[in-house]
Formats: structure tokens, C-alpha cells, sequence
């Protein structure tokens, strides 16, 4: 069964396991008004669904909601599972880049963008999916996972875990990058 754990550290070096505090996967978190907020993707169906789950302790975690928070549209890109979302706010803003597939439980094809103001009803980007996988046997040929975006001066950065292939034929893993230059005024 799928778990969130808790490991702790005085030092940011050595860590105590602390044990799981919610069952599921993918987890990441966000800090308001004192809370911890925690978004976190579960089995239903056949596919993820991403929950949201609150702490005031950071040890002891409840869902907001019984119902997920962000599903995926059946018939779309992402129509099956919605996976390893990050979690980023930006002013009244809270967006999350996620992996989405229509075929297969853990293996996304491309990456999408949501937006909310309050963690519960996300609006998705017309654009999606805004990244998808490389071509066949390219690092990220197969499936993408954990998307972060990164700023610098002069571009946006986008790193990622690929894979080489898809499940039954090349599972893989790397690090890659994607990056794209802001415009020049």
C-alpha cells in the first residue's frame, strides 16, 4: 500500500523516521497562515486522483475533502490518471504542473497546468498539455514524472524525470531538462 512518510531532523543532515502520516503518493506541500497543506495522488479506479490533505503540526495530516480535488476529464489527454503534481504559489495563486495519461495508471505521457485560489476547484490551462514526452528512446521517450519549473533571468526552466521507454518494453530513469528564453523587451 501506498504511504506518505515522515522523516525528521534538527540539523537538515540526520533524520528520524517518524512512520507514515496518510496513505497515498507523490506528496507536496505548500505552508499557509501557519498550515500545511498537502497535495497527494491515490489509486481510484484505474487510474490517480490528487487529494488535499491539511496539517497544523506537519505529524498528524486530514483530508479536506473525501472527494479529490483534481481528476482526470475522461476522454482527454489526461483522461486516465493525473500523477506527481507540484505544488507552487505565486501571489493569490496557487498552480500545480502535473503528469497525465488516457492509457496507463503510472505512466505519463504529457504534462499539464492548473491553477486555483483556494486548493479545491482548479481551473485547468487551455493550453494543455503544455509538454510532452520526447521521441521513442530519447531520455524522456517513454514517460515524464515531476515536473519543476525554475526561473532565472532569462528562462524558465523545466526539470523532470524521464524514461527512456514505456513499461513493458525500456523503464528507465533520468534527470532531464527542458528550457525555453523569456522575451526580450
Amino acid at each position: 500500500q501506498d504511504s506518505v512518510g515522515l522523516a525528521v531532523g534538527a540539523d537538515g543532515v540526520a533524520f528520524e523516521k517518524v512512520g507514515s502520516v496518510i496513505v497515498g503518493r507523490a506528496p507536496d506541500v505548500v505552508v499557509v497562515n501557519e498550515q500545511i497543506f498537502m497535495l497527494y495522488q491515490k489509486v481510484c479506479g484505474e487510474g490517480y486522483e490528487l487529494y488535499l490533505a491539511v496539517s497544523d503540526d506537519g505529524v498528524t495530516f486530514h483530508d479536506v475533502q473525501q472527494e479529490p480535488v483534481f481528476a482526470p476529464v475522461k476522454g482527454d489527454w489526461d483522461g486516465l490518471s493525473v500523477v506527481t503534481a507540484r505544488l507552487v504559489r505565486d501571489g493569490a495563486w496557487f498552480y500545480i504542473i502535473y503528469g497525465g495519461s488516457a492509457y496507463r495508471q503510472d505512466e505519463p505521457d504529457y504534462f499539464g497546468l492548473a491553477r486555483s485560489v483556494d486548493l479545491v476547484e482548479w481551473e485547468r490551462h487551455s493550453g494543455n498539455p503544455i509538454f510532452g514526452c520526447g521521441a521513442k528512446g530519447e531520455a524522456d521517450g517513454g514517460a515524464i514524472w515531476f515536473p519543476a519549473l525554475i526561473e532565472t533571468d532569462d528562462s524558465i526552466l523545466l526539470l523532470y524525470e524521464g524514461s527512456r521507454g514505456k513499461y513493458s518494453w525500456d523503464l528507465s530513469s533520468a534527470i532531464c531538462m527542458a528550457s525555453i528564453d523569456k522575451w526580450q523587451k
